[in-house]
């Protein structure tokens, strides 16, 4: 009896620790101190996407300011689980993970071959094009302009571009639904972009100005390639998961038409539980963005992708 008892306590021993395994999501590494404190010697320092097992956690949190952005977290002890030589110590778990932050992915999706890799911050930040938002136009500017009338909160009317208007109303009552919100008016892209209210939550819509189509959309926000023919709607929502997360590509045809190519969701697509929250383009077939991404004790930290897309051609 001893024996089966010692057998099942080494293997529920053994299967607590595979549930403490953790990944540094830091993009230029971890740094390892010897004990719970800022002030503590620095004893080494771990890659980004490195495992690492929990010893044990600090019960204070602290609050770490990088480069601008305020992370919180704790002290964990933790050891090196892949490295040569076992590095034992502290860290800061504002930039620790349960996911591996650093994986490439290819998929395929609506004919389109994806590569989501790793990229880096300073490959953002120096990317050449930033998304115009000039052409924009507010709920207040499009109502003088004549763009949008406010019939009640259940329905607007959008001008489209042959100067007819097209209404926008729940034609099946449903007592979830709240009413709209307009966000905005794009005049280059010609395209509304419009919030559903619901109950328990909301998600946008993009309205086609040249034919009153409709198209579920990830989020409100739009990043356009420098020749005008792409345009990409992203957002994040990492959390309990009641609106659209991800990111997802339109092309820009004649006559204002607004085509989308593809939808990807990280967490339908990889597996994995990110979220962009800013685009860049840095080629028509590249797009960089900066992500969000959960930490250990239930915050975020910036983490840096790269999607590179193009069609598939079936005759090879």
């Amino acid at each position: 009896m001893k024996y089966v008892i010692s057998l099942l306590c080494i293997h529920l021993s053994a299967l607590a620790l595979s549930q403490d395994l953790l990944y540094v999501g830091a993009q230029n590494g971890l740094i390892v101190r010897d004990s719970a404190s800022l002030e503590a010697k620095r004893i080494g320092k771990f890659n980004s996407g490195d495992q690492v097992a929990l010893i044990e956690r600090t019960k204070d949190k602290i609050t770490i300011l990088d480069h601008q952005n305020k992370l919180q977290g704790r002290w964990y002890q933790v050891k090196s689980t892949a490295t040569p030589e076992v590095l034992t110590g502290f860290v800061f778990s504002g930039y620790l993970t349960f996911q591996q932050p650093n994986k490439s992915h290819r998929i395929r999706l609506n004919g389109y071959d994806l590569l989501i890799a790793e990229a880096s911050q300073s490959e953002f930040d120096n990317s050449n094009h930033v998304g115009t938002t000039d052409s924009l136009l507010n709920k207040e500017q499009s109502v003088q302009k004549g763009y949008l009338y406010i019939k009640a909160p259940m329905e607007l009317q959008l001008k489209l571009s042959d100067g007819s208007f097209f209404t926008l109303k729940k034609e099946v009552f449903d007592e979830q639904f709240q009413g709209y919100s307009f966000v905005h008016f794009d005049l280059n892209r010609n395209i509304y972009v419009v919030w559903e209210n619901w109950l328990e939550a909301g998600h946008p819509i993009m309205v086609n100005a040249s034919n009153g189509k409709i198209t579920t959309i990830v989020g409100t926000s739009f990043s356009t390639n420098q020749d005008e023919t792409l345009t990409a709607n992203y957002a994040s929502d990492i959390g309990a998961g009641w609106t659209p997360n991800g990111i997802q590509l339109f092309e820009i045809q004649k006559k204002g038409v607004v085509k989308e190519l593809f939808k990807f969701d990280p967490r339908d697509s990889s597996g994995e539980v990110w979220g962009p929250i800013d685009l860049q383009w840095n080629e028509d077939a590249s797009i960089l963005m900066k992500c969000i991404m959960n930490n250990a004790d239930s915050g975020y930290f910036t983490i840096y992708k790269k999607i590179q897309f193009k069609k598939i051609d079936n005759d090879k």
